[in-house]
């Protein structure tokens, strides 16, 4: 969820308005959020999807624990109780008759022209994914892919409109990559597990539509370690899962 400045709230605004993806926050020691708004900010917080909401709303008003969230400074956690309540209520469904609607840009993503060298892509991607990503492109025998009829293609869309880090194909197979970085946290993790299983499901209905027998598969590529929680939760899942990828 994103919240509106206090400062910038006209009288009876709510501050929630606008909900997005979170991917991960760092420190700005570039000088970016000074570039972009004018003020200089410790953190910098990358996602994507940035939608409008149906209904724009206060946490304090709808929190069931009693917890005062608008003390928060620049970031905030829910509590689950909250968290609960506010899907409950469908608060957090998007406004889809604002499609296109110019998002504030207080709240927008930074545009490579505002970035200058520093660059994110287009989903608030970091060096650190892009070259992790280029590099298994161009190398699939690091994550155990050794056919060499295999084509390696980046941010493949799928119908869905949903984007494949690295997609993997042939005549007879295709296979979904899903990246992780050094820099993703449990929660990114967890996300690309489930990510792979959203693109399993996705290639084999273009298989069905399609009237193709070719298997549709999906893995986790990561730089780092799948920790152990989520290890038990990947045995019910069954993703292969590729660890300590070292870009050369």
């Amino acid at each position: 969820m994103i919240a509106i400045k206090k400062t910038d709230l006209k009288p009876s605004e709510k501050p929630i308005q606008y909900a997005m993806v979170f991917d991960y926050y760092e420190e700005d020691h570039q000088g970016i959020s000074n570039k972009i708004w004018g003020k200089q900010w410790k953190y910098l917080i990358v996602g994507s999807e940035i939608r409008p909401l149906v209904t724009p709303f206060d946490p304090d008003d709808v929190s069931v624990t009693n917890k005062i969230y608008s003390d928060a400074q620049w970031k905030g956690d829910i509590l689950p109780d909250d968290e609960a309540e506010i899907i409950r209520r469908g608060l957090l469904d998007n406004d889809l008759s604002a499609a296109g609607e110019e998002i504030p840009v207080d709240v927008a993503a930074p545009s490579q022209e505002d970035l200058g060298n520093h660059k994110y892509g287009s989903s608030g991607e970091s060096a650190e994914h892009r070259l992790l990503k280029e590099f298994i492109s161009n190398n699939p025998s690091e994550i155990g892919l050794y056919n060499p009829n295999l084509t390696g293609s980046m941010e493949y869309m799928l119908p869905s409109l949903d984007s494949i880090d690295i997609l993997f194909e042939d005549e007879k197979e295709w296979i979904a990559v899903e990246v992780k970085s050094i820099r993703s946290g449990k929660e990114d993790l967890k996300r690309g597990l489930y990510q792979c299983i959203k693109y399993r499901a996705l290639m084999r209905a273009v298989e069905r539509v399609s009237g193709s027998a070719r298997p549709g598969k999906a893995m986790l590529a990561l730089e780092g370690v799948l920790p152990r929680d989520l290890m038990q939760i990947n045995n019910v899942l069954n993703i292969p899962v590729i660890e300590r990828i070292v870009v050369k």
